[in-house]
């Protein structure tokens, strides 16, 4: 009798709408993917069953699908457990990676943006945000570095300075001391800043140094000066701006990300247009993305619940993803969003024939991130830095493990969160967020979904429109 197959249950469909009758299929844990006729995907109905006997496609054509991985003679159980077993065997790979180590200069910022993590920090008096490196726990938290992973090829050669906000001019000569040893110990740095103080370390920018900034704008001025407020000054549009372009002329690399909500939504083509304006966009070393908005819970539900009355409400529009995917799709579809890395991860393979590469985790505060603050205290997560139940320990003397804290963040995975088990898309997401998980009343046992499937299939689209243009 002859063997009787199925469709996998981890054959992600995406319609090409421009081509019609194609369809891109992407396999879920064989990294294939394959353009199919209308008569494949028929085959490919879920209720459908086939043996060599009665396919209604070539032999080779049905070969490749069962090679593929699109068509198994495993029952859903038995690709669940297999799913199980390779996401087990590449945590363990994924694990073996480069430490990664953020230096959080200090909880302090310049800035007093009402959906920011800080207002929940605060409550720990107006001092302890004030603290900040000095030179003596530079030289540990270096040392630290090479206690935490001895082998110098396996510390990531890059170090990201974060806060609070890190460039602020107070702060000049700690970063200049952080910089010039860090350099001389092989290292460069990425910093995560508000800009407005930028112009205090031109010197400190460029390829050799702090050779990337991720620079955070709130839209337009009119949006940006109510809601990115300088505790002293008010406004910060102008300067921002004025010191992006400063920078620039240094040889830096800037992502701009533009915090996105329903009130400024509509604005994103105007501020691409004013960036091309400014001749940002002759730079190739900049780039500009629109980010989804997400505030605390506590805060996302006081909007929601307080349409008349609340604060926030006068400020911010909370949408969710779908909301915010619709909406830019409505406002203007070739403006950048949070994609996750579905689109360089789905071009390369088609570029390259190659498969899709995956991961069993969302980043790498799961496996090698290790975040060192001016307390001396060690954690994985940016979302979670000064909440000490967080805390993964503490390199002041001796490295000295909170295990338990470890476990949870360096064992979680989708192999560990039961609904992603059964989920196609598990490989390419990661699990979702956890700090949004966190932040959102889960455990280390739930997900974050975020409406995945519906960033995959457009970026899975916008990749292979580049490719197919390319191709012509």
């Amino acid at each position: 009798m002859n063997k009787l197959y199925r469709p996998s249950v981890y054959t992600i469909p995406v319609v090409i709408k421009d081509e019609p009758g194609k369809t891109l299929l992407i396999h879920g844990y064989t990294g294939a993917m394959d353009i199919a006729s209308e008569k494949i995907m028929n085959c490919l109905q879920p209720e459908k069953r086939y043996s060599y006997d009665n396919i209604p496609l070539s032999k080779d054509v049905f070969d490749r699908l069962i090679a593929r991985g699109y068509f198994t003679d495993k029952s859903e159980q038995e690709e669940y457990e297999y799913l199980k077993n390779f996401t087990s065997l590449f945590n363990r790979y994924e694990k073996t990676k480069s430490k990664v180590f953020t230096l959080m200069i200090a909880y302090d910022c310049n800035f007093r943006c009402p959906y920011c993590y800080e207002g929940n920090i605060s409550g720990k008096g107006r001092q302890w945000s004030k603290k900040i490196f000095n030179k003596d726990m530079v030289d540990r938290a270096y040392q630290a570095m090479e206690e935490i992973e001895p082998n110098k090829n396996l510390r990531a050669k890059t170090i990201t300075l974060y806060g609070g906000e890190p460039l602020m001019a107070s702060n000049r000569e700690i970063i200049e001391y952080i910089v010039i040893k860090g350099k001389s110990l092989g290292y460069n740095f990425d910093a995560v800043t508000n800009g407005y103080d930028l112009e205090y370390f031109l010197d400190l920018l460029g390829p050799e140094s702090i050779k990337f900034l991720q620079i955070t704008i709130d839209g337009e001025k009119e949006y940006h000066d109510k809601r990115r407020i300088h505790y002293k000054d008010g406004k910060s549009f102008d300067k921002i701006i004025a010191n992006i372009s400063k920078a620039l002329k240094t040889g830096v690399s800037i992502s701009v990300r533009a915090n996105t909500d329903g009130r400024n939504i509509s604005s994103m083509r105007n501020l691409k247009n004013y960036f091309y304006e400014l001749g940002f966009y002759n730079y190739k070393i900049f780039s500009f993305y629109s980010a989804l908005l997400c505030g605390e819970k506590s805060d996302v539900d006081k909007v929601k619940k307080n349409t008349q009355t609340s604060e926030l409400n006068k400020k911010f529009e909370y949408l969710s993803r779908e909301e915010f995917l619709l909406k830019q799709e409505q406002n203007d579809s070739d403006i950048w969003g949070q994609d996750y890395g579905v689109f360089t991860k789905i071009y390369r393979a088609l570029k390259n024939s190659s498969k899709i590469q995956f991961h069993t985790i969302f980043c790498p505060s799961q496996t090698n991130s290790y975040i060192l603050d001016p307390y001396g205290e060690i954690y994985s997560c940016w979302d979670t830095v000064g909440k000490r139940e967080r805390c993964l320990g503490s390199y002041l003397d001796d490295i000295v493990w909170n295990e338990k804290e470890r476990s949870l963040w360096h064992n979680r995975n989708i192999g560990t969160v039961a609904d992603c088990a059964h989920c196609k898309y598990a490989l390419f997401c990661g699990g979702g967020c956890m700090g949004k998980v966190l932040a959102n009343g889960g455990s280390f046992e739930s997900n974050f979904c975020d409406s995945y499937s519906l960033i995959f299939e457009k970026y899975v689209i916008q990749a292979y429109k580049k490719y197919r243009a390319e191709m012509h």
